[in-house]
């Protein structure tokens, strides 16, 4: 019964409404798809609606090497994989709304507002003071020695005037077992590992790596 109401409903509508319907399934398909023509057109370029989703993230690729400093907090990738990663995750970065952002600390458990008007919780002490910790900092130390001071998302380094951080893969809020586990961290800079943010957990290790050694190989 409902196919026959789907063919029905295809041979009642008229061109305009066949354009809708289309925008509306593509939109169903892939909502990551959206988020990649929304940043193009953020930053000037016209997507057609029916342009197929390889051919959307090449030009999105193409778009983000040739753009130098529009959106300076985008890292720049040096393959299609982190690139794609990247674009998907901007409006995160790009469209923060502090208002709602502010909103949703209220609701944490913990919540307590300090007297210089900036919000903290219980977590975030703790995070602090583990940061702080001895045990942590010979950590780190351990894994800069291990990989190096380059950023194994985008391959940038301290000479291209960005700092180093050693980064939990997994949510340290989310894990905080793995804090001091050396197989949970990776090296990225400040601008990929502040961009990454809780909610991507994608290791970049043998990512880079593989990348790093081939370009070499190549030089």
């Amino acid at each position: 019964m409902n196919e026959k109401r789907k063919r029905n409903a295809e041979k009642k509508r008229s061109p305009r409404q066949e354009e809708k319907y289309l925008k509306k399934e593509l939109k169903k398909l892939n909502p990551k798809r959206n988020r990649i023509k929304g940043w193009l057109e953020f930053t000037g370029v016209e997507v057609p609606d029916t342009i197929e989703h390889i051919d959307l993230i090449k030009l999105a690729y193409k778009e983000f090497k040739n753009i130098p400093e529009r959106i300076p907090d985008n890292p720049r990738p040096i393959d299609l994989h982190s690139c794609y990663n990247v674009i998907i995750n901007w409006d995160k970065r790009v469209r923060v709304k502090p208002k709602k952002k502010e909103k949703k600390q209220k609701k944490q458990k913990g919540f307590k507002p300090r007297a210089t008007g900036i919000f903290t919780t219980d977590m975030n002490a703790k995070i602090a003071a583990f940061y702080r910790s001895y045990e942590w900092r010979k950590l780190r130390m351990v894994v800069l020695k291990k990989y190096g001071a380059r950023c194994q998302c985008c391959g940038a380094t301290r000479a291209d005037g960005v700092s180093i951080h050693v980064d939990h893969i997994k949510s340290l809020r989310k894990f905080w077992e793995l804090r001091l586990v050396e197989g949970s961290l990776q090296v990225l800079c400040e601008v990929c590992n502040h961009g990454k943010g809780n909610w991507d957990d994608t290791d970049w290790r043998d990512t880079l790596t593989a990348e790093y050694n081939a370009m070499m190989a190549e030089g």
